[in-house]
């Protein structure tokens, strides 16, 4: 009897230590910072405003009414070859994300590289794969939150981000 308790806590503990080593590491925490980034998609970029960003994709410029940050995640999601999203009218002047997708390995992985003017202010890879939604709403919340913090109301001051 106690040979077959132990056994059977032996089996308990191994499950929980999967179960937890999941959560932390595996396809359960990648469901759980999936779960944290979609409650964070409704988070305002421009303060509020609603905001028509242009963005050119292959030899086509589109208009996108930009509020949050899931309103960006989706100009990256329009179109899988990639493009630019200029933040500013001033366009190639003004701070920019150039953005690509490619797949290597079996992994899909996005490529962003935010520019104010001729200027790399940040470069940055996510694997769409293992970090799903997370890593680009992390990209964006930072990029955002910089250009906020350095420039105040970027979005509308030309002069001060260019």
């Amino acid at each position: 009897m106690l040979i077959e308790f132990a056994v059977g806590l032996l089996i308990v503990a191994s499950f929980a230590y999967g179960v937890w080593k999941s959560w932390t590491t595996g396809e359960l925490a990648m469901i759980r910072s999936s779960l944290q980034a979609v409650g964070e998609l409704q988070d305002d970029v421009f303060g509020g405003e609603t905001r028509t960003l242009q963005c050119v994709m292959g030899e086509n410029e589109h208009a996108f009414e930009i509020k949050t940050l899931g309103d960006v995640l989706n100009v990256f999601m329009y179109d899988d070859g990639g493009g630019t999203l200029y933040l500013q009218s001033s366009k190639e002047h003004g701070v920019r994300i150039e953005f690509t997708l490619n797949s290597e390995h079996g992994d899909d992985f996005m490529t962003f590289r935010t520019i104010k003017g001729e200027e790399t202010v940040e470069e940055r890879t996510v694997n769409l794969d293992k970090e799903g939604p997370s890593g680009t709403i992390q990209y964006l919340k930072t990029t955002f939150g910089d250009l906020r913090a350095n420039s105040g109301t970027w979005w509308n001051n030309e002069e001060s981000a260019a």
